[in-house]
């Protein structure tokens, strides 16, 4: 006998087994300290589908951004300094040395890639926990003063941008500096389980 907690999160509605616990568990354990196992698995459970719901929200800003959107951030030649700002975070929170994107121009290369370089698709697959400390913590500075609205009044395109990046960053630093690998570990296992609910879409 089992007791399954289901969750389908809008978009892409998918169904997380969040955990199991099984008759044998069950029957090792009280009466009283197997409810506040179940208690502290709710919890858990709960906590984690937050924050999934949350990391959806946050990719789908961008995912959803029209391609004349991003054209439009190319095709500025001096850019406001708020979407440059903004942009440099986007970059180093995907991995790029900052001596690679000290200049406008080379941003914009960046942002033209396709395929599985192409800027929308990276950050669909990127993954908070990937980000080392002081990247998290330089893009918290970089960012420091500004919000969607300001970000918003300049360029549409950045703001989405700036909100992923907010909540990358505000995501990383809610997590140990080192990362354990127990924890990398929960992260390909629910990894694995976004890919098999997509093939069986």
């Amino acid at each position: 006998m089992y007791a399954f907690f289901h969750w389908t999160l809008p978009e892409p509605a998918m169904k997380l087994r969040l955990f199991r616990v099984s008759e044998k568990t069950k029957q090792k354990t009280s009466a009283g300290g197997y409810e506040k196992v179940l208690a502290t698995k709710v919890h858990e459970a709960e906590t984690l589908l937050v924050k999934l719901k949350r990391l959806e929200f946050l990719k789908r800003q961008v995912m959803e951004l029209k391609q004349q959107t991003i054209a439009e951030l190319k095709s500025y030649q001096q850019p406001p300094p708020i979407v440059k700002f903004v942009m440099t975070a986007t970059f180093l929170i995907l991995g790029h040395n900052g001596k690679d994107i000290q200049k406008w121009n080379q941003m914009v290369v960046l942002m033209g890639k396709t395929g599985k370089e192409a800027l929308k698709r990276r950050v669909q697959q990127f993954e908070p926990d990937t980000m080392p400390w002081n990247v998290a913590t330089s893009c918290q500075e970089i960012l420091a003063g500004m919000d969607t609205a300001s970000v918003a009044d300049v360029s549409a395109g950045a703001a989405a941008f700036y909100v992923w990046c907010e909540g990358m960053v505000e995501e990383r630093l809610s997590l140990p500096k080192e990362i354990s690998k127990e924890l990398k570990e929960k992260r390909k296992q629910l990894d694995r389980r976004k890919s098999n609910e997509n093939l069986m879409k």
